[in-house]
Protein backbone atom coordinates (compact mmCIF):
# COMPACT_ATOMS: atom_id res chain seq x y z
CA UNK A 1 0.00 0.00 0.00
CA UNK A 2 1.31 3.48 -0.55
CA UNK A 3 2.20 5.50 1.95
CA UNK A 4 1.20 8.73 1.66
CA UNK A 5 3.56 11.46 3.33
CA UNK A 6 1.66 14.88 2.43
CA UNK A 7 -1.77 14.66 0.10
CA UNK A 8 -2.23 18.28 -0.14
CA UNK A 9 -2.40 19.12 -3.79
CA UNK A 10 -2.61 21.81 -5.76
CA UNK A 11 -6.36 23.41 -6.37
CA UNK A 12 -8.92 22.07 -8.67
CA UNK A 13 -7.48 22.48 -12.38
CA UNK A 14 -9.32 24.25 -14.40
CA UNK A 15 -11.83 23.04 -17.55
CA UNK A 16 -9.41 22.45 -20.59
CA UNK A 17 -6.22 22.05 -19.74
CA UNK A 18 -4.09 20.07 -21.18
CA UNK A 19 -3.14 18.31 -18.46
CA UNK A 20 -5.46 18.12 -15.23
CA UNK A 21 -3.46 15.21 -13.42
CA UNK A 22 0.36 14.51 -13.20
CA UNK A 23 2.32 11.94 -11.63
CA UNK A 24 5.96 12.43 -11.27
CA UNK A 25 8.64 9.62 -10.59
CA UNK A 26 11.47 10.73 -8.07
CA UNK A 27 14.19 8.64 -7.57
CA UNK A 28 16.94 11.05 -5.59
CA UNK A 29 18.34 11.72 -8.47
CA UNK A 30 18.94 15.55 -10.38
CA UNK A 31 17.03 14.15 -13.67
CA UNK A 32 14.13 13.66 -10.87
CA UNK A 33 14.23 17.34 -9.69
CA UNK A 34 14.43 18.99 -13.23
CA UNK A 35 11.60 16.30 -13.82
CA UNK A 36 9.10 18.19 -10.98
CA UNK A 37 10.28 21.09 -12.12
CA UNK A 38 9.24 21.26 -15.96
CA UNK A 39 6.02 19.41 -14.63
CA UNK A 40 5.05 22.32 -13.43
CA UNK A 41 5.92 24.64 -16.33
CA UNK A 42 4.23 21.90 -18.58
CA UNK A 43 1.18 21.71 -16.84
CA UNK A 44 1.23 24.51 -14.52
CA UNK A 45 -2.41 24.00 -13.06
CA UNK A 46 -2.33 20.41 -12.66
CA UNK A 47 -2.93 18.23 -9.68
CA UNK A 48 0.71 17.18 -9.52
CA UNK A 49 1.69 14.04 -7.66
CA UNK A 50 4.67 13.49 -6.67
CA UNK A 51 5.75 9.52 -5.67
CA UNK A 52 9.25 7.71 -4.67
CA UNK A 53 9.34 4.23 -4.80
CA UNK A 54 11.73 2.93 -2.29
CA UNK A 55 12.78 -0.70 -1.53
CA UNK A 56 15.53 -1.80 1.18
CA UNK A 57 16.26 -5.15 2.29
CA UNK A 58 18.27 -6.14 5.25
CA UNK A 59 19.93 -4.13 8.06
CA UNK A 60 23.86 -3.01 9.24
CA UNK A 61 26.39 -3.96 6.93
CA UNK A 62 23.97 -6.37 4.98
CA UNK A 63 21.49 -3.54 4.11
CA UNK A 64 21.01 -3.30 0.42
CA UNK A 65 18.55 -0.79 -1.17
CA UNK A 66 17.17 0.57 -4.78
CA UNK A 67 15.67 3.93 -2.88
CA UNK A 68 16.55 4.37 0.60
CA UNK A 69 13.59 5.47 2.42
CA UNK A 70 15.69 8.49 4.12
CA UNK A 71 16.85 9.79 0.63
CA UNK A 72 13.29 9.09 -0.92
CA UNK A 73 11.70 11.55 1.70
CA UNK A 74 15.21 14.01 1.32
CA UNK A 75 14.76 14.22 -2.73
CA UNK A 76 10.79 14.19 -1.83
CA UNK A 77 11.08 17.29 0.38
CA UNK A 78 13.54 19.22 -2.21
CA UNK A 79 10.94 19.09 -4.99
CA UNK A 80 8.21 19.73 -2.98
CA UNK A 81 9.85 23.10 -2.28
CA UNK A 82 11.12 23.72 -5.91
CA UNK A 83 7.27 23.58 -7.08
CA UNK A 84 6.07 25.13 -4.05
CA UNK A 85 8.33 27.91 -5.11
CA UNK A 86 6.45 28.02 -8.46
CA UNK A 87 3.24 28.28 -6.56
CA UNK A 88 2.42 24.91 -6.55
CA UNK A 89 1.22 22.28 -4.01
CA UNK A 90 1.73 18.58 -4.83
CA UNK A 91 0.91 15.53 -3.05
CA UNK A 92 3.53 13.77 -1.48
CA UNK A 93 3.89 9.83 -1.03
CA UNK A 94 6.33 7.14 -0.56
CA UNK A 95 5.99 3.84 -1.75
CA UNK A 96 7.69 0.26 -0.95
CA UNK A 97 7.93 -2.22 -4.20
CA UNK A 98 11.00 -3.69 -5.75
CA UNK A 99 9.98 -2.99 -9.18
CA UNK A 100 9.68 0.80 -9.37
CA UNK A 101 8.91 1.20 -13.04
CA UNK A 102 6.24 -1.39 -12.66
CA UNK A 103 4.77 0.41 -9.80
CA UNK A 104 4.88 4.05 -11.24
CA UNK A 105 2.86 2.40 -14.29
CA UNK A 106 0.41 0.91 -12.34
CA UNK A 107 0.59 4.62 -10.39
CA UNK A 108 0.06 6.19 -13.48
CA UNK A 109 -3.24 5.28 -14.75
CA UNK A 110 -5.74 7.32 -13.84
CA UNK A 111 -3.36 10.35 -14.65
CA UNK A 112 -2.90 12.47 -17.70
CA UNK A 113 0.66 12.68 -17.69
CA UNK A 114 3.64 10.71 -16.47
CA UNK A 115 6.65 12.58 -15.84
CA UNK A 116 10.63 10.62 -15.24
CA UNK A 117 13.72 12.09 -15.02
CA UNK A 118 15.99 10.85 -18.41
CA UNK A 119 19.20 9.24 -17.63
CA UNK A 120 22.05 8.88 -20.01
CA UNK A 121 22.43 4.94 -20.56
CA UNK A 122 22.92 2.43 -23.22
CA UNK A 123 19.44 2.61 -24.62
CA UNK A 124 19.56 -1.66 -25.52
CA UNK A 125 20.87 -1.78 -21.65
CA UNK A 126 18.04 0.71 -20.61
CA UNK A 127 15.70 -1.45 -22.07
CA UNK A 128 16.47 -5.11 -20.86
CA UNK A 129 17.79 -3.96 -17.29
CA UNK A 130 14.95 -1.61 -16.62
CA UNK A 131 16.00 1.78 -16.97
CA UNK A 132 12.86 3.58 -15.64
CA UNK A 133 12.35 6.27 -18.55
CA UNK A 134 13.27 3.95 -21.03
CA UNK A 135 10.99 1.10 -20.03
CA UNK A 136 8.37 3.31 -19.59
CA UNK A 137 8.37 4.47 -22.92
CA UNK A 138 6.82 1.44 -24.64
CA UNK A 139 5.11 0.25 -21.77
CA UNK A 140 2.94 2.88 -20.49
CA UNK A 141 -0.88 3.91 -21.24
CA UNK A 142 -0.38 7.64 -20.65
CA UNK A 143 1.62 10.17 -22.05
CA UNK A 144 4.70 10.83 -21.10
CA UNK A 145 7.15 13.47 -20.43
CA UNK A 146 10.85 12.54 -20.53
CA UNK A 147 12.83 15.65 -18.81
CA UNK A 148 16.24 16.36 -19.52
CA UNK A 149 18.06 18.85 -17.66
CA UNK A 150 17.90 22.61 -18.38
CA UNK A 151 18.99 25.83 -16.57
CA UNK A 152 16.03 27.45 -16.26
CA UNK A 153 12.96 25.16 -15.99
CA UNK A 154 11.02 28.18 -17.56
CA UNK A 155 12.58 27.53 -21.07
CA UNK A 156 11.15 24.32 -21.32
CA UNK A 157 8.46 25.56 -24.43
CA UNK A 158 10.76 28.45 -25.62
CA UNK A 159 11.61 25.73 -29.06
CA UNK A 160 9.46 22.92 -29.43
CA UNK A 161 9.83 20.41 -32.20
CA UNK A 162 6.40 18.68 -33.10
CA UNK A 163 7.01 15.22 -35.25
CA UNK A 164 4.30 13.91 -37.07
CA UNK A 165 4.24 11.56 -39.66
CA UNK A 166 0.55 11.46 -40.93
CA UNK A 167 -0.80 8.89 -38.49
CA UNK A 168 -3.94 10.00 -36.08
CA UNK A 169 -1.28 10.32 -33.35
CA UNK A 170 0.67 12.87 -35.19
CA UNK A 171 -2.47 15.13 -34.98
CA UNK A 172 -2.61 14.22 -31.54
CA UNK A 173 0.45 15.61 -30.94
CA UNK A 174 -0.22 19.17 -32.81
CA UNK A 175 -3.32 19.55 -30.39
CA UNK A 176 -1.39 19.11 -27.58
CA UNK A 177 1.23 21.43 -29.31
CA UNK A 178 -1.35 23.79 -29.92
CA UNK A 179 -3.25 23.32 -26.30
CA UNK A 180 -0.30 24.14 -24.82
CA UNK A 181 0.80 27.32 -26.99
CA UNK A 182 -2.66 28.94 -26.41
CA UNK A 183 -2.18 28.34 -22.42
CA UNK A 184 1.32 29.41 -22.22
CA UNK A 185 3.72 31.69 -23.73
CA UNK A 186 5.02 29.25 -26.36
CA UNK A 187 8.21 30.48 -28.14
CA UNK A 188 9.33 29.09 -31.69
CA UNK A 189 7.52 26.06 -33.28
CA UNK A 190 8.97 23.89 -36.18
CA UNK A 191 6.69 21.08 -37.74
CA UNK A 192 9.34 17.45 -38.73
CA UNK A 193 8.00 15.45 -41.35
CA UNK A 194 8.84 12.45 -43.49
CA UNK A 195 8.73 13.31 -47.21
CA UNK A 196 5.31 12.03 -48.00
CA UNK A 197 3.69 12.30 -50.96
CA UNK A 198 0.24 10.30 -50.14
CA UNK A 199 -2.59 12.21 -49.45
CA UNK A 200 -3.79 11.13 -45.94
CA UNK A 201 0.03 12.22 -44.85
CA UNK A 202 -0.16 15.55 -46.77
CA UNK A 203 -3.83 15.74 -45.34
CA UNK A 204 -1.96 15.52 -41.30
CA UNK A 205 0.86 17.86 -42.36
CA UNK A 206 -1.73 21.02 -43.18
CA UNK A 207 -4.26 20.12 -40.28
CA UNK A 208 -0.91 20.53 -37.77
CA UNK A 209 0.05 23.65 -39.31
CA UNK A 210 -3.39 24.81 -39.56
CA UNK A 211 -3.82 24.18 -35.76
CA UNK A 212 -0.55 25.98 -34.98
CA UNK A 213 -1.05 29.18 -36.94
CA UNK A 214 -4.60 29.08 -35.19
CA UNK A 215 -3.13 28.70 -31.79
CA UNK A 216 -0.26 31.03 -32.20
CA UNK A 217 -1.23 33.36 -35.17
CA UNK A 218 2.21 32.36 -36.40
CA UNK A 219 3.41 30.13 -39.74
CA UNK A 220 5.32 27.10 -38.09
CA UNK A 221 8.51 26.46 -39.26
CA UNK A 222 8.00 22.94 -41.52
CA UNK A 223 11.84 20.94 -41.36
CA UNK A 224 12.60 18.67 -44.76
CA UNK A 225 14.81 16.43 -42.90
CA UNK A 226 16.02 12.78 -44.62
CA UNK A 227 17.06 9.42 -43.42
CA UNK A 228 15.33 7.01 -40.72
CA UNK A 229 12.64 8.92 -39.01
CA UNK A 230 14.45 9.00 -35.31
CA UNK A 231 17.89 10.38 -36.73
CA UNK A 232 15.94 12.98 -39.08
CA UNK A 233 13.84 13.86 -35.62
CA UNK A 234 17.14 13.86 -33.01
CA UNK A 235 19.21 16.12 -35.90
CA UNK A 236 16.41 18.40 -36.35
CA UNK A 237 16.17 19.02 -32.93
CA UNK A 238 19.78 19.74 -33.02
CA UNK A 239 19.68 22.17 -35.90
CA UNK A 240 16.60 23.87 -34.12
CA UNK A 241 18.09 24.26 -30.37
CA UNK A 242 14.72 22.67 -29.48
CA UNK A 243 13.73 22.00 -25.94
CA UNK A 244 11.22 20.11 -26.23
CA UNK A 245 10.30 17.41 -28.97
CA UNK A 246 6.37 16.40 -28.38
CA UNK A 247 5.26 13.39 -30.73
CA UNK A 248 3.47 10.67 -30.94
CA UNK A 249 4.03 6.81 -30.38
CA UNK A 250 3.02 3.14 -31.75
CA UNK A 251 3.22 1.84 -28.42
CA UNK A 252 5.56 -1.15 -29.66
CA UNK A 253 6.44 -4.02 -26.79
CA UNK A 254 8.73 -6.48 -25.83
CA UNK A 255 11.66 -6.58 -28.46
CA UNK A 256 9.84 -4.39 -30.97
CA UNK A 257 10.16 -1.48 -28.85
CA UNK A 258 13.97 -1.61 -29.90
CA UNK A 259 12.74 -0.29 -33.31
CA UNK A 260 10.36 2.09 -31.86
CA UNK A 261 11.34 6.02 -33.20
CA UNK A 262 9.67 7.25 -30.06
CA UNK A 263 11.57 4.83 -28.05
CA UNK A 264 14.77 5.89 -29.80
CA UNK A 265 14.11 9.51 -29.57
CA UNK A 266 13.40 9.56 -26.10
CA UNK A 267 16.86 8.24 -24.99
CA UNK A 268 19.05 9.77 -27.62
CA UNK A 269 17.73 12.99 -28.04
CA UNK A 270 19.65 15.81 -25.51
CA UNK A 271 16.12 17.82 -24.37
CA UNK A 272 13.08 16.96 -23.16
CA UNK A 273 10.90 14.32 -25.31
CA UNK A 274 6.59 14.60 -24.56
CA UNK A 275 5.43 11.34 -25.75
CA UNK A 276 1.75 11.01 -26.81
CA UNK A 277 0.66 7.03 -25.85
CA UNK A 278 -0.80 6.05 -30.04
CA UNK A 279 0.97 5.34 -33.10
CA UNK A 280 3.89 6.96 -34.70
CA UNK A 281 4.45 5.13 -37.63
CA UNK A 282 7.89 6.83 -39.89
CA UNK A 283 8.36 5.33 -43.37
Amino acid sequence: MTETTQTEASATTPAGAPFPSVLVGIDGSRTSRHAARQAAILAPEARIRLLAVTWEQGRGATATAVLSRWRAEDALAHADRDLRELGLRPAIEVAEDLDATGRLLRESIGHDLLVLGGHARSRTGGVLVGNTATAALHRTEVPLLIARPLDDPHTLLDRILLAIDGSEPSLDAARITAALARRRQVGDIAIIAPRAVDPPARHVLAASAAEIRLATGVEPVVLDEDGPGHRAIVRGAAEQHSTLIVMGSRGLHGAYALRSVSERVGHETPCSVLVMHGSLVWP
